[in-house]
C-alpha cells in the first residue's frame, strides 16, 4: 500500500512530501514551501536517494500537517 505525507525536519523546520510503500519512505521532495503543496500528493517528483536519507534518519523528522 503507498501512502503520501508531509514531514517537517525537528531542527531546520524544513518540510518534505514523502511517499511510504509498506511502512518504508521510498521517495521524497522537497524542502517544501506551502505554496509548493498541491492538492494531490501524488502530483510531485519524488525522487528515491532523497527517501532513502529520510529513511535513514526518520527520527529527525516528524509528521507535518
Amino acid at each position: 500500500m503507498t501512502a503520501y505525507q508531509y514531514w517537517s525536519h525537528k531542527r531546520s523546520g524544513e518540510t518534505w512530501a514523502v511517499q511510504i510503500i509498506d511502512g518504508q519512505v521510498v521517495g521524497a521532495c522537497g524542502p517544501l514551501y506551502h505554496s509548493d503543496r498541491p492538492r494531490d500528493m501524488r502530483d510531485f517528483e519524488y525522487d528515491r536517494d532523497e527517501g532513502e536519507k529520510i529513511n535513514k534518519h526518520a527520527g529527525d523528522y516528524r509528521l507535518s500537517s
